[in-house]
């Protein structure tokens, strides 16, 4: 469990003996929603943190082609 999971749970527990079960179960839901969406988020930034190193290999890869002397003979 991570530290804002604990928390979180934690303050619920506390709220619980104040609110109606309806609005507890709204805050559970409304929680359990934003965390998937966190964890949604940071797969994306992984997977966007790879595509970007895959990016600047390929341009290093070109800027280093293009830097090349070109040949203008047919290879025999």
């Amino acid at each position: 469990m991570t530290f804002l999971t604990i928390l979180v749970t934690d303050s619920l527990t506390r709220l619980q003996s104040i609110m109606e079960p309806d609005a507890i179960d709204a805050l559970k839901q409304e929680l359990d929603y934003f965390m998937r969406l966190s964890q949604a988020q940071a797969e994306q930034i992984r997977k966007y943190k790879i595509l970007q190193q895959r990016s600047h290999r390929l341009i290093r890869i070109l800027i280093t082609k293009t830097a090349q002397p070109k040949s203008w003979k047919k290879s025999t």
